[in-house]
């Protein structure tokens, strides 16, 4: 660990010193790699899929994230658009899209 000085300066010295104990932290965390989650149900296993790029034919993105956070993502996007149907319904006087009111 890098010590020497660390009190010569208040700020600067702590700052190197918090600095370079997180980069003894990580180098120590990377020499055991971390073993390969192949359960697809697993809540951190990762998965990817392709987006179209809204606008254009040929371009795509490619988005991953774990089944924990595909869940919340899902999660969001529900609240969400319950949000705006309830928002629409409350504009309109309260009527459901398929009573005809």
């Amino acid at each position: 660990m890098v010590v020497i000085g660390a009190f010569s300066s208040s700020v600067g010295a702590t700052q190197l010193y918090v600095v370079k104990q997180v980069d003894v932290m990580n180098e120590a965390d990377n020499s055991a790699e971390p073993e390969k989650i192949t359960d697809k149900s697993h809540p951190d296993y990762v998965r990817c899929r392709t987006e179209s790029i809204i606008g254009s034919l040929a371009r795509k993105n490619k988005v991953c994230m774990t089944n924990k956070e595909w869940a919340e993502a899902r999660k969001n996007g529900n609240r969400f658009a319950t949000d705006m149907i309830g928002s629409i319904q409350a504009m309109s006087g309260g009527g459901s899209f398929t009573d005809g009111k």
